[in-house]
């Protein structure tokens, strides 16, 4: 069935609320989207989530999206945390603070979907290899010349530093 509102469509005026959407086959499978709010006392764990189903047998969450207060004594501070599920638990992948710093779960890759460092920067295959442990925060692959260029204006310079906590 379908509805209409000509208003606020209001779940739930205290609590918790949630708001189902699935679309089902002519079986048990469904897929869908579920939209939670929690509050708590104190409105520190105020969240609002986004939680995507893919139901084949039973509840299978592949993914969810939280938004919650960054700190209890920070007013209207937010942060949005992403996680992904591989099949056998949720894990936190990205988070967007209200500093808007993000911090990774792991590797990032930029034009590849497997890092080999903590950033890899991804052109084309430079042939099977993998990355020394002794210098793998930073890969930049290509399959031919590779190499960086600093910008800056005629008046200002560009360097490299190498520093150690004794230097």
């Amino acid at each position: 069935q379908n509805a209409t509102f000509a208003g606020d469509v209001v779940l739930a005026t205290s609590g918790n609320a949630t708001l189902s959407v699935k679309a089902l086959d002519s079986g048990t499978s469904a897929a869908g989207l579920n939209l939670y709010g929690y509050r708590t006392a104190g409105d520190a764990d105020d969240v609002v989530r986004m939680a995507f189903y893919n139901q084949a047998s039973g509840d299978e969450k592949i993914a969810r999206i939280d938004i919650k207060k960054d700190s209890a004594s920070v007013t209207d501070a937010g942060a949005f945390e992403f996680y992904t599920n591989n099949g056998t638990s949720e894990n936190l992948a990205l988070t967007l603070d209200s500093s808007q710093d993000a911090t990774f779960a792991g590797n990032v890759g930029i034009g590849t979907t497997t890092a080999d460092a903590l950033l890899h920067v991804y052109q084309a295959s430079a042939g099977s290899m993998t990355a020394d442990a002794s210098g793998d925060l930073l890969v930049l692959e290509d399959t031919s010349s590779n190499g960086m260029s600093f910008f800056m204006p005629d008046s200002s310079s560009g360097m490299i530093m190498w520093t150690s906590p004794s230097s």
